[in-house]
């Protein structure tokens, strides 16, 4: 290999292949639990997607998806951030959208309501909040679901539920097909080796989901930590996003690939960020034990994330910069090389302090939260 081009090419063609094989499991099982799952791996297929559509603008090629109401690149490149989950605006600016976004659809889910059952909502009120779990592990929730999937459904443009089932629904499927089919289409000549009868490793039994009052605050039976609403919504949404990501998809999937590698690293980064933004704009509500370890694991990520390294921007994009070709050998580990360089340690070795981190922000989050995890 003699550009860093043409390394993040092999890259990305490596990690469209283990998307495809993943694409195989979900359509030859029958587990209507991993609908869930799937809305939460939207995000990470749209990153490759978007990996393909930057690779094809700076050679001039235009790439025309027929049958989208939704120019196709727009729709992958505001889906690709979903995973991002706001961390990456203000934190006023965030809760105002988590906020929004929870209200919204809140009104959809009463909008259908007949006389009697209003009467009865009014009376007994309306649980708002619904919970995702797998084994009892909590790995999404309608409100981080509905930010992956909000420049698709556009809640706010529906006056009912009905009809964002109507014509949400229908783009929602458009877009899944489209994007599978495009990823497809870019690893026909690459020759990779995948099972197309492959199934997931997961029954139905496995998932369950729990609806809880969280808005009516006289009937909130979740999250009581003592900062503001939107706030604790915020951290919830990280913990189980971090949930789906080393735990959810990689238990479904039996799948450890560079792509579960590179979503594991991009939790822990987003998680610090939010981290530091609460702890910035809510200290005087913080235990100052809290702080204390925020500030440990803050300094802990800048050991490895410098600005001069670019190692973060590695991690989010799939053009591999400020990296020397020689840290390169071999094809099969290009994205570990890439990592070892820049950490100066052992790939495993990086995990493992990545995957610790990890459990101490989580253990952190829930805390803060007053999250129940038994």
């Amino acid at each position: 290999m003699n550009t860093l081009d043409e390394i993040s090419f092999v890259v990305l063609s490596q990690e469209s292949s283990e998307v495809e094989q993943m694409m195989y499991q979900l359509v030859n099982s029958s587990s209507t639990g991993l609908y869930t799952i799937s809305i939460g791996l939207i995000p990470l297929f749209s990153s490759i997607a978007d990996g393909w559509l930057s690779i094809l603008e700076s050679k001039d090629i235009e790439t025309e998806i027929s049958g989208t109401k939704i120019p196709f690149d727009k729709l992958v490149k505001s889906t690709r951030v979903g995973y991002k989950l706001f961390s990456d605006k203000k934190i006023n600016r965030i809760t105002k959208q988590v906020q929004s976004n929870s209200n919204n659809f809140l009104s959809l889910l009463k909008s259908d309501y007949n006389f009697l059952q209003k009467i009865y909502i009014k009376c007994f009120g309306q649980q708002d909040f619904g919970v995702y779990h797998l084994n009892t592990i909590p790995f999404g929730n309608t409100s981080q679901f509905n930010i992956y999937l909000d420049s698709i459904l556009d809640i706010s443009t529906n006056n009912t539920f009905k009809s964002l089932e109507n014509k949400g629904m229908s783009l929602l499927g458009e877009y899944s097909e489209n994007l599978a089919s495009f990823i497809s289409s870019t690893t026909n000549s690459f020759g990779f080796s995948l099972n197309k009868e492959l199934k997931t490793y997961v029954q139905q039994n496995q998932f369950t989901n729990t609806d809880f009052f969280f808005f009516d605050n006289k009937r909130k039976n979740i999250l009581g930590g003592k900062l503001p609403t939107s706030t604790q919504l915020f951290l919830f949404n990280i913990y189980c996003q971090n949930n789906l990501f080393n735990y959810a998809i990689p238990y479904i999937f039996h799948s450890h690939n560079k792509l579960y590698y590179r979503s594991k690293i991009q939790s822990y980064l987003i998680s610090i960020n939010v981290l530091k933004k609460v702890q910035k704009k809510c200290q005087d509500l913080l235990k100052s034990e809290y702080i204390e370890e925020i500030n440990y694991l803050i300094h802990k990520k800048e050991l490895y994330f410098t600005f001069e390294n670019k190692l973060r921007n590695n991690i989010f994009h799939y053009q591999i910069e400020n990296t020397p070709i020689s840290a390169f050998s071999d094809k099969n580990r290009f994205f570990e090389e890439m990592i070892e360089y820049h950490t100066g340690m052992k790939f495993d070795k990086f995990i493992e302090k990545i995957d610790n981190y990890l459990i101490q922000i989580n253990s952190l989050i829930c805390s803060i939260i007053e999250y129940d995890t038994k």
